[in-house]
């Protein structure tokens, strides 16, 4: 949303970086990410309370909770354009690096192979300079072919939506 303050946050198309949340009237299990990216990818997420993975993540984009899984339970998106992710999904970490709270979702909490990838470079309990520099923030793009780190030049977009929930019967 780009027109007036809401009560989780909003964002000018001309901000270098912008932190919201999902607003606090969402319910985890039906609610829904869409992601894309300026390489043309589009992803879509359906948060799920029973998988870790995709709970570690309801808890960050909605409640600002640090949180890690790390080879949890797969949380592949769903691709709407693009290329798909080259490794199952299934770590997650949201915790501050060099000053910026940061994110990822990938295969093991390391930099390499992520979809979403957020503030500084991530990897285990720090970060790598095999894989990132020191002090560079950004977003990555969806689709990760090896070691991409979040870098300032990439635009990275994320949507929320309650999910369509059909009524017994219909």
């Amino acid at each position: 949303m780009y027109d007036g303050a809401v009560e989780y946050g909003s964002c000018s198309r001309d901000d270098r970086l912008c932190f919201g949340r999902l607003p606090r009237k969402l319910q985890e299990d039906e609610a829904e990410i869409l992601a894309t990216d300026s390489s043309g990818n589009a992803y879509r997420w359906a948060f799920n309370s029973i998988n870790p993975t995709a709970h570690a993540a309801w808890l960050a984009f909605h409640d600002h909770v640090e949180s890690k899984v790390t080879n949890g339970q797969t949380w592949d998106p769903r691709v709407i354009s693009g290329t798909p992710p080259k490794a199952a999904q299934d770590s997650f970490v949201y915790r501050k690096q060099n000053g910026v709270v940061s994110l990822l979702l990938d295969d093991d909490n390391c930099d390499c192979l992520s979809t979403i990838s957020m503030g500084h470079g991530l990897c285990n309990t720090a970060f790598s300079t095999d894989y990132a520099q020191a002090n560079v923030y950004g977003v990555d793009q969806l689709y990760d072919s090896h070691c991409q780190p979040p870098l300032p030049g990439n635009q990275l977009t994320l949507y929320f939506k309650e999910s369509d929930i059909e009524s017994p019967g219909e």
